[in-house]
C-alpha cells in the first residue's frame, strides 16, 4: 500500500495514514533524504499543503516536530534538518 506520496520537493504531501498511526515516523523518514543527500541538497523542505490542507494547521505537524527541526511561517511548514547539539565542557583552571 502506498503510504505517502511527495510532490514538488516535499511541497505537497499526500499521506495515507492517520496522524496518530505507530508507524507514521518510518513513513516520513523517507523525507531525510532531500536536505541529507550528497548531491544538491535541499536547505529545507517547505510543505505547503498536507492532504490538500495547509500544513501550517495540519494533524501531522507533531509527528515533524518529533522528527525535523520545524519552523511554520505564512508560506509553510520548512522542516530542516535536525543537528544533534554536543555540548563542550569547559574546563576551568
Amino acid at each position: 500500500m502506498l503510504v505517502l506520496v511527495s510532490q514538488r520537493n516535499g511541497r505537497i504531501l499526500t499521506i495515507a495514514a492517520p496522524p496518530d498511526d505507530p508507524r507514521l515516523a518510518e513513513y516520513l523518514e523517507v523525507l531525510h533524504h532531500l536536505p541529507a543527500r550528497e548531491y544538491s541538497p535541499l536547505r529545507g523542505i517547505v510543505v505547503e499543503t498536507i492532504n490538500g490542507e495547509p500544513a501550517t494547521v495540519s494533524p501531522f505537524l507533531p509527528a515533524f516536530r518529533d522528527l525535523f527541526d520545524v519552523a511554520v511561517d505564512m508560506k509553510g511548514v520548512s522542516l530542516f534538518r535536525r543537528v544533534e547539539r554536543q555540548h563542550r565542557a569547559i574546563s576551568r583552571s
